[in-house]
C-alpha cells in the first residue's frame, strides 16, 4: 500500500522503484492493477479471517524462518 500512496503522490515510478528496492516494471503492474490490489487489501481488514490462513503444526520452526527471513532483509545472515 505504500507503494501505492507514493504513485498517488506523483511521484516518478523510477523514483518509487529505488526507494523501494524493486523493477519499475513492478511498480507499473501494481500502477495497473491499483484498483484490484485496494479492493483486496481492504477486503482483508474487513473479513473475519482470510482463506488462506493456515496455522503450522511446528510453530517453532515458522518462528525460526521468519526471524532469519527479518534479518536477511537487514543484511544479516541466519
Amino acid at each position: 500500500m505504500q507503494i501505492l500512496q507514493e504513485v498517488n503522490s506523483n511521484a516518478k515510478q523510477k523514483d518509487i522503484a529505488c526507494k523501494f528496492g524493486i523493477n519499475v516494471s513492478t511498480v507499473s503492474k501494481l500502477v495497473k492493477n491499483c484498483e484490484k490490489i485496494e479492493k483486496d487489501f481492504h477486503s482483508l481488514l474487513t473479513s473475519a479471517e482470510c482463506k488462506r490462513m493456515r496455522s503450522s503444526a511446528y510453530a517453532d520452526v515458522d518462528d525460526a524462518w521468519l526471524k532469519c527471513f527479518k534479518q536477511t532483509c537487514m543484511g544479516k545472515p541466519c
